[in-house]
């Protein structure tokens, strides 16, 4: 829907999911992959959630995206700045996959296979594929993990906050407080013609807020050993 007036109300859902769809996402999707995964080609382990390994190669994979896409200035020691944040992606990486085991949302392979592809049919075909998956400086095993996690994570967040509604008394209050969003050539729109577009707005920032708070106590939930201190805060 679009609503000229309001540029609040067209603003894409972000904010919780944001850190978990970065560029250079890798991950485990918990004890039984990471024993069955191969990670040789991962590099030594970095760090440890519940027993789950976070390898190097992850890590750089993540500041690599990083970097790319913020273009820090510094060179190392832009990247250094950038290793705890890092780090603390990885773990919500895990975090959110073995919520997504205990809550049943967790994608087969066979879903994952399809969405991948998916991507290769819209891409044009499997050269074409190819030529996309070496821009981007991946394989195809690794862009499957990526999916996954992407996957797993959406499912998750709308696991978590299924049960979260607005109100008619939060729906008027905003447009009272907001009512100069709402108005055209010094005429405010009738509420019942803007009631949809708040109602997303709020809903929108509603679920935000209680995924973060389920994901800090998730966070402090679990036990997270640094082994390799240059990617600790």
């Amino acid at each position: 829907m679009k609503v000229a007036f309001s540029r609040r109300l067209l603003a894409p859902l972000a904010g919780a999911l944001l850190s978990l769809l970065l560029p250079g996402l890798g991950i485990r999707a918990g004890l039984e992959e990471a024993r069955n995964s191969t990670p040789a080609r991962l590099g030594p382990v970095i760090a440890r959630v519940d027993g789950v390994p976070i390898y190097l190669g992850q890590a750089r994979a993540r500041l690599q995206g990083l970097l790319a896409a913020h273009r820090p200035s510094g060179g190392e020691g832009g990247a250094a700045r950038w290793k705890p944040l890092v780090l603390r992606s990885l773990v919500d990486d895990v975090v959110v996959l073995e919520a997504a085991r205990e809550m049943g949302v967790l994608p087969s392979q066979g879903e994952v296979r399809k969405a991948v592809q998916g991507l290769k049919g819209r891409l044009g075909g499997a050269a074409a594929f190819r030529r996309w998956l070496r821009e981007q400086g991946m394989d195809e095993w690794e862009l499957a993990r990526r999916v996954r996690l992407q996957m797993a994570a959406a499912a998750v967040y709308l696991k978590v906050t299924e049960k979260v509604a607005v109100t008619d008394p939060e729906v008027e209050a905003y447009y009272r407080d907001h009512l100069e969003e709402f108005t055209v050539d010094g005429k405010p729109r009738p509420l019942l013609e803007v009631r949809a577009a708040i109602e997303d707005e709020l809903l929108k920032e509603k679920k935000d807020r209680t995924y973060s708070r389920w994901l800090e106590e998730r966070r402090r939930s679990v036990k997270v050993e640094v082994i390799s201190k240059e990617w600790e805060e």
